[in-house]
């Protein structure tokens, strides 16, 4: 059975943190460190291969099955159809 849209948000979501958390700690470890000699050709190198798994999970995102999104009710919309809003309750 394939994923609901909410459980692979989700799942976007865990990996997209960890990959940012993941660049995160190489540009501490390695270019925030004046003592770690790091080369321009490494940078690239590190950025290339940055770039290629974000593409390929790009790819993976596309191929997921979308679902509409379901937007709230505006208070707006709330108001004209006789719901009652904080504003018109009596305290």
């Amino acid at each position: 059975m394939k994923p609901s849209w909410a459980e692979e948000r989700a799942e976007m979501s865990v990996w997209l943190s960890s990959y940012t958390q993941g660049i995160n700690r190489w540009i501490e470890s390695f270019l925030e460190d004046p003592t770690y000699e790091v080369s321009k050709q490494k940078i690239l190198g590190q950025l290339d291969q940055w770039i290629s798994r974000l593409q390929e999970y790009r790819r993976e995102i596309m191929m997921m099955k979308d679902s509409p999104v379901v937007k709230p009710r505006s208070r707006d919309t709330q108001k004209s159809s006789g719901t009652p809003t904080r504003d018109s309750r009596d305290d």
